[in-house]
């Protein structure tokens, strides 16, 4: 009985494929709280010129943002996971520079 089980076992891996995602989530909390407006418009400008599907969720008190939460969602592009992992980072870094270029004050 234990054999029967283990080839079982074996043939149902053998059927299962493992797929990578390619949609990360960068979250950050900011030294400075940012205007949420500013934080929007920058997000926006990355969005349209991205070929990523990204969506950010803030978290704000009082009109103004105390962290976010980046998501860049990969998986409708050709690229393979290694380029996706190094462009993902990057974008994340460059939208952080340039909330503090544009909405810092």
């Amino acid at each position: 009985m234990i054999r029967l089980v283990a080839i079982f076992s074996a043939f149902a891996f053998v059927g299962c494929e493992i797929q990578s995602d390619k949609k990360v989530g960068y979250g950050k909390t900011l030294e400075s709280h940012l205007d949420t407006s500013c934080v929007e418009s920058v997000f926006n400008d990355f969005r349209t010129k991205s070929s990523y599907l990204l969506s950010l969720q803030l978290i704000e008190s009082n009109s103004k943002v105390s962290s976010y939460d980046l998501t860049i969602d990969g998986q409708k592009t050709s690229e393979n996971h290694t380029t996706f992992t190094r462009s993902s980072f990057k974008l994340a870094k460059e939208f952080f520079v340039q909330l503090q270029k544009q909405c810092s004050s």
